[in-house]
């Protein structure tokens, strides 16, 4: 009936397009296994010969498949005569591993000399069919400016799937085997022009790491709430090709970047299909989508694990139960050969920084276990000693040193004012805060005052945690602040027609000061530590504060931990 409607449709001799089959029968046996062949020749069912057979089997087929090629539609399902329900078996059934025509039987029955409309009209079939392609209207929550972009990506996108197949056709020997493969190509094509976040991927599909094998050998795979357990984060790639995973560290949180993942109940089918296709002895690859699975698989263990990729929209599914989406992983995942170099990359860094992560933690507990069966007097003897791996070293100052600043209507939005203060134990920060302040002050001098209002209750909370860790100072605390305005108001009560428009729990830093919590020092404005957390500072002056303020890359150093007891 199909095979039919396609003639009429196209115009076509059907005398014609069944010679071509036969004058090219001999080529197109060769594309098929022994053993096909045998099991065709044993029923000829009227036919004089195998060639006759099969020529008329290849004539019916490819002419059926060119037209469902060309109408099958879910939107759409009329031009097939069937219903939507109907239609989508048909869909699925016609990417099978065991339902595939060869490419030249489709080339040898279309309509016109133009291939390149052939392999459009394969890849707009995929793409009414299939769940990798991104959607067009996705995320209309975004902002009109993010839209605009987007509309600008998928042109890009668009510009890049023609290039495609251009590059597809100019080359005979990457012309498509049949519709299967060409669906697993469009699957696994790299995003283009390449970013930041496919070079690791470079590095998994075409190059070795440099890693060894032997660190192969001892690498733990680990799920989704052991990498959040970790400090490792999920990102969405915005991108549905199973290549764009990456993996980026950073120093107080890590990224891994994975592909939107759609889970209906065609999933099951399209990945085991697919994975048929890479098993198959005859046909050599480097075995992607399994590699993809099994690395899926490997995050998967739990339906938390799928619960934390939808809240971070990676995965999206129409099942019932987040534990079917990963009970579906667990399964066609079973008895998978994966290829260990693809993501070998992104499975290094995470598991480095797993495990620099677990030996800190393992170290702290190590740390504070010994230290709670010491004296207090042995562990004020040993405490300079003691590094871990956080790169903050205790030393004999245990005197809270602390810097207050305020940028006066510094919010664009709300013209509030911006606070912002830090604490340092020796030459190591502590604390620090940068926020706005809850009301709009009337002049810098509040301003200055509030956040030296701040700073002092801070201040109060760090000397209440040192006095409960039974660690005393000889020197009251000392907080510098580079407004001499603020200080005369929080040193002399005369000022009070100046501070009537401040709030009754300002006037803390007095009753502090009086109270001899801390002692106040002014601080030029150059020197002033807290400038950076309040305003944008010019580049020399930013890096100059930045190193004062001591801070290392605890993942960019080797784990040293020394402790004598």
């Amino acid at each position: 009936m199909w095979a039919k409607q396609y003639i009429e449709d196209t115009g076509r001799i059907p005398q014609d397009l069944y010679k071509q089959i036969v004058d090219n029968i001999d080529e197109l046996k060769g594309l098929f296994a022994d053993d096909v062949l045998t099991l065709t020749e044993e029923s000829l069912n009227g036919f004089c010969s195998l060639d006759e057979k099969l020529s008329w089997i290849l004539f019916v087929d490819g002419c059926s498949l060119l037209h469902i090629l060309e109408n099958a539609d879910f939107n759409i399902p009329w031009p097939m005569n069937m219903k939507a329900d109907q239609l989508s078996i048909v869909m699925m059934d016609v990417v099978l591993l065991e339902n595939q025509l060869p490419y030249l039987v489709l080339k040898l029955l279309w309509k016109n000399e133009i291939e390149i409309e052939l392999i459009d009209t394969m890849k707009n079939f995929h793409k009414r069919c299939d769940q990798w392609p991104a959607p067009e209207n996705k995320r209309i929550w975004r902002p009109r400016i993010q839209k605009i972009l987007s509309v600008h990506n998928r042109k890009k996108e668009e510009e890049e799937e023609e290039l495609s197949v251009g590059i597809l056709i100019t080359n005979e020997s990457e012309l498509p085997t049949h519709l299967l493969d060409l669906q697993r190509t469009i699957v696994l094509t790299k995003s283009f022009p390449k970013g930041k976040g496919n070079e690791a991927n470079d590095m998994n599909h075409g190059q070795k790491s440099s890693s060894s094998y032997e660190s192969i050998k001892i690498m733990t795979y680990r799920n989704i709430q052991d990498l959040r357990a970790v400090g490792i984060k999920l990102k969405s790639s915005a991108t549905r090709r199973p290549t764009d995973i990456d993996f980026s560290d950073g120093w107080f949180a890590a990224k891994l970047t994975l592909p939107e993942i759609v889970v209906d109940e065609t999933t099951t089918a399209t990945f085991l299909n697919l994975i048929a296709y890479e098993m198959c002895p005859d046909f050599e690859n480097d075995y992607e989508i399994c590699s993809f699975v099994a690395f899926m698989d490997s995050l998967i263990d739990h339906p938390e694990d799928v619960r934390e990729l939808r809240s971070n929209r990676i995965l999206h599914h129409c099942l019932c139960s987040d534990e079917e989406v990963a009970n579906l992983f667990n399964l066609i995942s079973q008895n998978l050969v994966d290829n260990i170099e693809i993501y070998l990359d992104v499975r290094n860094k995470m598991h480095r920084r797993t495990f620099k992560k677990e030996n800190i933690e393992h170290m702290k507990l190590k740390l504070i276990k010994g230290v709670g069966h010491m004296p207090q007097e042995d562990w004020l003897e040993k405490r300079p000693h003691v590094v871990n791996g956080g790169g903050f070293v205790v030393t004999d100052c245990t005197t809270p040193k602390g810097f207050s600043d305020a940028d006066w209507g510094g919010c664009p939005d709300s013209r509030r004012s911006i606070t912002g203060y830090c604490f340092f134990i020796g030459q190591s920060l502590i604390c620090w805060k940068s926020k706005n302040q809850l009301t709009v002050a009337k002049s810098s001098s509040e301003a200055e005052y509030r956040a030296l209002a701040s700073a002092t209750c801070e201040l109060q909370w760090l000397s209440y945690l040192l006095r409960d860790l039974q660690i005393h100072t000889d020197k009251p605390p000392v907080l510098y602040c580079d407004s001499q305005s603020a200080l005369h108001i929080a040193t002399n009560p005369v000022f009070h027609e100046r501070t009537k428009h401040l709030d009754i729990d300002c006037h803390i830093v007095r009753e502090k000061l009086q109270d001899g919590l801390m002692k106040l020092l002014p601080i030029s404005g150059y020197n002033q530590i807290a400038d950076i957390l309040t305003k944008a500072l010019h580049p020399a002056n930013f890096h100059r504060i930045f190193s004062k303020l001591g801070l290392t890359n605890i993942f960019g150093l080797s784990l040293r931990v020394c402790v004598k007891i």
